[in-house]
Parts: C-alpha cells; structure tokens; sequence
C-alpha cells in the first residue's frame, strides 16, 4: 500500500505565493504591435466632484481604488502622496477616501479615483496607472 500524499501546503508567507511571469500575458498584450498602450488611453467622462456640496454625480458607478487601510491617517498620506506622483493622470479623476465600518474588524479606509459613467473608462485609467507603476483595480461604487 501507498502511503497517501500531502498535496496542499500551506505557504512560508501568508500573503500569498510570488508565480514568476504571472503579469506576462499582459505585458505581451500592450506591447503587439498596432495595439493601444496603456500609457495612450487616458480617461475621458471622468466625473468630477461638485465643488459646492463635495458629492459624485450619483450615476456615475465605477472607481479606480488604488490603495486601502485600516488607519485614516495611512489612507490620507497615501492620497497626497498619490496627488503629487500622477498629477496629470488623477487631476481630472476626483481622488477621495471612501471609509467602510467592517464592524469587528474595525475600518477599511479606500483610497480611491473618480467616479466613472462606464467600466470601460475606469479600466483605462487603471492601465495606465499600472504602466507607470501603481497597482489598482476597478470597482462598483
């Protein structure tokens, strides 16, 4: 008889495992030839903020969240730090601090871009974000 085999494990790092080559794919995407770059698509029907009452247009439903944490300190030094790193990229893109109560498990402050009419254009700013380093993802608001 075979002795049975453990075939999961549990990583050294809790954080998760680094998969070499894990971004290749797109990497290939933006750099066929005739294909848009990532650093040509900038967004277009950004919705900026009401400077009057400080609100998102309420039909806008997508963000670019760029970074979250549990400290509302971290998540303020990280938008004035986002400010002055992508000034032409997140001008037009309301940079706010979207705050969630996880009840128990305290509080998620997001640090998050706009409010976009459509996912296509949320995803395009993210593009671009990435190829100049800044990881982030498109969310529903």
């Amino acid at each position: 008889l075979l002795e049975a085999e453990v075939i999961k494990f549990a990583p050294d790092d809790l954080g998760g495992m680094d998969i070499p080559h894990q971004d290749k794919s797109v990497y290939t995407r933006l750099t066929t030839p005739g294909a848009a770059t990532a650093t040509d698509q900038q967004p277009t029907d950004a919705v900026p903020v009401d400077a009057a009452t400080g609100d998102i247009d309420p039909q806008a439903q997508y963000v670019v969240q760029l970074a979250s944490f549990s400290g509302l300190a971290e998540a303020n030094a990280a938008l004035a730090r986002l400010r002055t790193r992508f000034p032409g990229l997140l001008e037009a893109a309301a940079l706010h601090i979207q705050s969630a109560d996880l009840g128990a498990g305290g509080a998620e402050h997001r640090v998050r871009a706009g409010a976009f009419g459509g996912r296509e254009e949320a995803r395009k700013l993210c593009l671009a974000l990435r190829a100049r380093g800044q990881d982030c993802l498109v969310a529903v608001r």
